[in-house]
């Protein structure tokens, strides 16, 4: 990620690009002497574009720079309007109105933070480019150049502080702004979530872009003048070449001005094709959601009877849920023995109902506290890879949110299967092996969810969500992601479910080596090919090692390098990293499922102790 480039400097680099280009071409047209009507169609044909994504906000706000342009240039020049009327020019005008009206109607609903953004951005912008204008055309420069400074301030400061466009991007918020009214005057400045320094810049830029195009084209113009009027009108070949010269000059810097807007909306013209999938029938999926909804009844849903933690719940109040529960893990097998996959309408804003399958999960993993209570660990260990099977069948050909959502679901079984490993017959050990791996083996690659979100976000989210994740894209940076889940963000999350379900595979591995030999393998190579098949690579470590193994006196250190990619012994995380989803020290079960305060310090290698007797 390049963190000198952040979403701010993309989107005010595309601000004053965008808003100088259509600048210059409504100064052209407001001094034109071409016909009027001709002069508008053409400005309407470079925004037409914008109706074709459709983005009619940003329509709207390009028509109203254009217009302020004209009404600026005709108080200047002093120009009046002309008496003369005619049939053609009535019909043209209602040409005009019809277009106009079309565009209304299709504009979507905003609320009054959202017009008075689209108002602020057209005024803002048609304001700055007249001042350029003047900068460059003005008699009197040691007036026009700090006036025309401060009004940029002007416009920057309100711009700071009504705007609502700049942070709905650059903070991942949703377009229109749903704001108290109080909220969008009162707390907009000083506050850390708007961006009030870059408005500040935006203004002037635009100003100072306009003045150096004008002043490049009059200089052109000038010099292609004295020329001909050296030769007497007749056209030698220095006054060719430097016409040519002059010509490339001021189209290569147009073009090159041009070049990020035009790029910016040839994307928003043409999102990624939709993935080519096609849903099993019978789905699994209406199963386990039917399943999910049979839990709703019971109070691991969270609905009925408050918080209900069964982690912490007594066997009796356990064996009641559960009891009601049966219907559910009933439809759950048979979800879960069919081919499932996420019906996804990406052309619709709102998600599936996949609280349900957290409900079911919790329900699934109450089942196996309650066999681990009661002594059953065989059958709880059923019960946990059921519930980390759900984890990753649910989710399978959906979105981000329906993989957050099955890693959520994975974490109610992989610390329970590591608790109860040593209370494990030697057969149910090997079949949690054979069992995790094949959830491994089939494990939806991220680059597959991502991009079928990043396709879901682009055609229901419109041309805003599109926008934000294409300059996201831009600077680097993962979409909509907490800051709190370390640059890589939503994939190191399912890298950390990788990770702990291959530490999980290699620990059951270790559990049955140890039976057998009555010790420790020096190294992770003794287990293959007899326990397991390889030895398990480490999705965090950025060469594609395997996971670390380090062999002490009497015991052992297994671990993955963790988010941060960097191999640190086996140490643990510091104190004050974020919970869960440490950016320090290495990944460690025995630290991440059972902590124990003595091994909070990052020097620690404190063990899990594996020497006790295992079940035959």
């Amino acid at each position: 990620m390049r963190d000198w480039l952040t979403i701010e400097l993309v989107l005010a680099t595309l601000l004053v690009t965008s808003f100088t280009c259509v600048g210059l071409l409504a100064l052209w047209a407001a001094t034109s002497p071409r016909h009027w009507f001709l002069r508008t169609a053409i400005v309407l044909t470079v925004l037409a574009p914008l109706l074709l994504i459709p983005a009619y906000e940003p329509f709207v706000v390009f028509a109203l720079q254009c217009g302020i342009i004209a009404i600026g240039v005709a108080v200047y020049r002093k120009s009046s309007l002309s008496r003369r009327f005619s049939l053609l020019t009535f019909l043209l005008a209602v040409v005009l109105v019809a277009m106009c009206a079309l565009i209304a109607i299709r504009l979507p609903r905003l609320n009054v933070h959202g017009w008075s953004t689209l108002v602020l951005n057209g005024l803002g912008a048609g304001v700055a480019t007249l001042v350029g204008g003047w900068w460059c055309v003005g008699r009197r420069k040691i007036v026009a150049w700090p006036l025309g400074v401060i009004v940029c301030l002007v416009i920057g400061f309100l711009l700071s502080m009504f705007d609502w466009f700049f942070p709905s991007i650059a903070n991942y918020t949703s377009w229109p702004p749903e704001l108290d009214a109080i909220a969008a005057i009162l707390p907009g400045f000083g506050s850390t979530e708007r961006p009030i320094a870059t408005w500040f810049f935006i203004p002037p830029l635009i100003a100072l872009a306009t003045w150096l195009a004008l002043l490049t084209l009059n200089a052109a113009a000038i010099r292609l003048n004295s020329h001909h009027s050296a030769t007497d009108g007749t056209s030698t070949q220095p006054a060719k070449r430097l016409r040519v010269i002059a010509r490339f000059a001021v189209v290569a810097g147009v073009v090159t001005f041009a070049a990020f807007p035009c790029f910016v909306l040839s994307k928003l013209l043409t999102p990624d094709p939709l993935p080519n999938t096609s849903l099993p029938t019978p789905n699994g999926y209406d199963d386990l959601l039917a399943a999910g909804r049979l839990v709703s009844a019971t109070k691991f849903s969270g609905g009925a009877g408050g918080n209900f933690d069964y982690e912490t719940a007594t066997q009796k109040e356990l064996a009641a849920e559960v009891a009601k529960s049966e219907p559910s893990y009933e439809r759950l097998t048979i979800g879960l023995s069919r081919p499932c996959l996420v019906p996804i309408e990406y052309y619709a804003g709102d998600l599936p109902d996949i609280i349900q399958f957290r409900a079911l999960a919790r329900s699934v993993a109450g089942k196996a506290r309650l066999a681990e209570l009661e002594g059953r660990f065989d059958d709880a260990a059923d019960a946990y890879i059921q519930v980390m099977t759900l984890g990753y069948v649910a989710p399978r050909g959906g979105l981000i949110i329906d993989g957050m959502v099955g890693v959520a679901m994975t974490s109610f079984g992989t610390p329970g299967i590591y608790r109860a490993r040593k209370q494990l017959s030697l057969a149910k050990v090997g079949a949690c092996i054979d069992a995790l791996a094949r959830l491994d083996a089939n494990d939806e690659p991220y680059r597959d969810i991502e991009y079928r979100d990043r396709v879901w976000v682009q055609r229901s989210s419109g041309w805003h969500g599109h926008l934000a994740q294409l300059l996201t894209d831009i600077a680097d940076h993962d979409w909509g992601v907490p800051q709190l889940l370390g640059v890589d963000g939503y994939e190191t999350v399912f890298a950390k479910r990788k990770a702990e379900v291959r530490l999980l595979i290699s620990e059951l591995a270790l559990t049955r080596f140890h039976h057998d030999h009555d010790r420790w393998p020096a190294a992770l190579a003794e287990l293959v090919p007899k326990y397991l098949p390889a030895i398990p690579a480490d999705p965090f470590d950025p060469t594609g090692q395997p996971i670390r193994y380090l062999r002490t006196d009497e015991t052992y250190v297994l671990y993955s390098v963790g988010a941060n990619g960097a191999d640190e012994g086996g140490a643990a995380p510091k104190e004050d990293d974020f919970p869960g989803m440490p950016q320090s020290g290495d990944l460690r079960l025995d630290l991440h499922f059972v902590p124990d305060s003595s091994a909070s310090s990052p020097d620690s290698m404190d063990a899990p102790t594996n020497s006790d007797s295992y079940r035959e």
